[in-house]
């Protein structure tokens, strides 16, 4: 369990619920911008959507705007992602038709290194939830 990742900037924070140990709190802040919803949330899901956004990043290729799925406590938010050789660029807004849109740009090394250390503690969650 933890807050990865410096404040203001990209973080991640993973708190597990006890017993439920699969699920609990997984949010995202982006400059500092909560992007879900805080609400409990099985962790895996959301494992598989950002190992899909760290393959990418680690191609170092460019990669055109597309919609990022993150889905559960992400639903309320349509997140765009774009890359360029260096940064992650993210397009958050709410579903809400007044919402404007917010930009936060990410440095693809920040992002990974928050994200592998992330990944990490949920790897470690859920290896602990399959033993018992």
């Amino acid at each position: 369990m933890g807050i990865f990742g410096s404040p203001g900037g990209f973080q991640i924070v993973v708190l597990e619920y006890m017993p439920l140990r699969r699920f609990g709190l997984f949010q995202i802040l982006l400059n500092g911008w909560p992007i879900g919803d805080g609400s409990t949330t099985a962790f895996y899901p959301h494992y598989c959507d950002l190992q899909d956004l760290a393959r990418l990043a680690e191609s170092g290729e460019p990669h055109e705007r597309y919609q990022l799925t993150l889905g559960d406590t992400f639903d309320h938010m349509q997140v765009d992602v774009e890359m360029t050789n260096r940064a992650i660029l993210f397009s958050f807004r709410s579903h809400d038709e007044n919402s404007h849109w917010r930009e936060a740009q990410v440095d693809k090394r920040e992002f990974l290194t928050v994200w592998r250390q992330a990944a990490a503690c949920i790897e470690a969650i859920l290896a602990q939830a399959n033993e018992s």
